[in-house]
């Protein structure tokens, strides 16, 4: 199995870098590789994931802060706070991002 097809992905809410802005959202993908460093696939191992820098720097670049996510790979784990679902559509979208 090629570890770095799409396993699942994760959309997220955020503040980015600029100050005094709202929210903004961003997709990435989840592949398999990602999967076995994130390990029990939680909310908490997920963020974790998200917010620890990669072999080639950080996953989100852009943001400063994670508000919000969810997240679907061998199980589906929703938004925290269902108001960031529609944050998500709302809120300008970053260029996609690239997990590795």
């Amino acid at each position: 199995m090629n570890e770095n097809l799409p396993a699942g992905r994760v959309r997220f809410v955020g503040l980015i870098w600029q100050p005094d802005t709202e929210l903004f959202s961003a997709e990435l993908p989840i592949t398999a590789a990602d999967l076995k460093e994130i390990g029990e696939f939680s909310r908490e191992n997920v963020l974790r994931w998200l917010t620890t820098p990669s072999f080639n720097g950080t996953r989100t670049p852009d943001f400063s802060q994670i508000v919000d996510f969810s997240a679907t790979a061998t199980i589906s784990l929703p938004w925290g706070n269902k108001e960031h679902a529609w944050g998500f559509a709302d809120a300008p979208l970053k260029a996609e991002q690239e997990s590795k």
